[in-house]
């Protein structure tokens, strides 16, 4: 007979610290891991960590965009000192 240890449970506090030490490109992962836990408190910290990451992309995103708007300022600066 095959026997089968039960898995302890993590608790919200040592899940929460798991999140805080995450990186951008771990924390996905961790939010993977407890996707099925249905405590209330996990599904929170799965909530805020999506909400960190949209955020996070937005600002890339409005980054992207200045960064883009200067290279073509940039360019036109150029061709205006050509063109003279």
């Amino acid at each position: 007979m095959r026997m089968r240890w039960k898995i302890k449970e993590k608790s919200i506090t040592e899940i929460k610290s798991e999140f805080a030490n995450a990186d951008i490109h771990s924390v996905r992962h961790v939010m993977e891991r407890y996707a099925e836990d249905d405590r209330e408190g996990v599904k929170k910290l799965i909530l805020s960590a999506e909400k960190s990451l949209q955020h996070i992309k937005k600002s890339l995103t409005g980054w992207s965009i200045c960064l883009n708007m200067r290279d073509s300022m940039r360019t036109v600066s150029i061709s205006v000192e050509l063109m003279r």
